[in-house]
């Protein structure tokens, strides 16, 4: 099979204290579930049979055939707005899953970093994915990257998946429940939405008006 099928990863992108950024991974095996959920937003909707009725008007005066419609069934156009969520939960707290950037010694369960938790406790693993998720600014500009299913382009698999590329998300929620319950593991649930990305030329048009205004602003 192709893609990612019983795992998952979960890329987030960090600048650290010294201005250099460090990519984060997370691996989620365990009770995985990834579920998306789509909501369309169409350019006509619900107001539609409006649109329908006055087009029917329309055509009895000017003696235009028009086909009837039933009532509350209005005309509907899509142009691609819309939202579409992920909600991703899994079992935490396995010492052999990646969990983090690679800083810490796996080896060390007492070596934790700032960024990394590999092969560290589950109190440490909830810790560092905490504050690397509420510290990380995933939006269009660095999205935050989550290979599962299709959506992988071979990087933590043998084969890509249909689409050759994970999705792009924005983490907009992360949960725990407390492993203090219970100490071997802990379960996580992310919420986050796919998003489309910037093109590299907006983002450095945007970074250089940044600048510019800091430069012109007084100290």
């Amino acid at each position: 099979m192709t893609g990612l099928s019983q795992k998952a990863y979960l890329e987030v992108d960090i600048v650290d204290d010294e201005d250099t950024e460090r990519t984060c991974v997370f691996e989620f095996r365990e009770d995985l579930e990834v579920a998306p959920n789509m909501t369309k937003a169409f350019l006509i909707g619900h107001r539609g049979e409006y649109v329908r009725e006055a087009a029917s008007v329309g055509a009895d005066v000017l003696g235009v055939d028009i086909p009837e419609a039933e009532n509350r069934r209005g005309y509907y156009v899509d142009a691609g707005a819309g939202v579409e969520t992920l909600t991703i939960t899994a079992t935490g707290g396995d010492r052999d899953m990646q969990w983090g950037d690679g800083s810490s010694d796996p080896a060390d369960p007492e070596d934790v970093t700032k960024y990394d938790a590999t092969g560290c406790d589950p109190r440490a693993q909830v810790d560092i994915i905490d504050w690397v998720i509420s510290q990380a600014k995933t939006d269009s500009a660095s999205p935050a990257r989550l290979y599962h299913g299709q959506w992988a382009d071979g990087t933590y698999a043998d084969t890509a998946g249909a689409y050759n590329r994970p999705r792009a998300i924005a983490v907009q929620e992360l949960s725990f429940e407390d492993p203090t319950d219970d100490p071997s593991g802990f379960t996580a649930t992310i919420e986050a939405v796919w998003l489309a990305v910037f093109p590299e030329a907006a983002v450095d048009e945007a970074q250089r008006a940044i600048d510019e205004l800091l430069e012109a602003s007084p100290e």
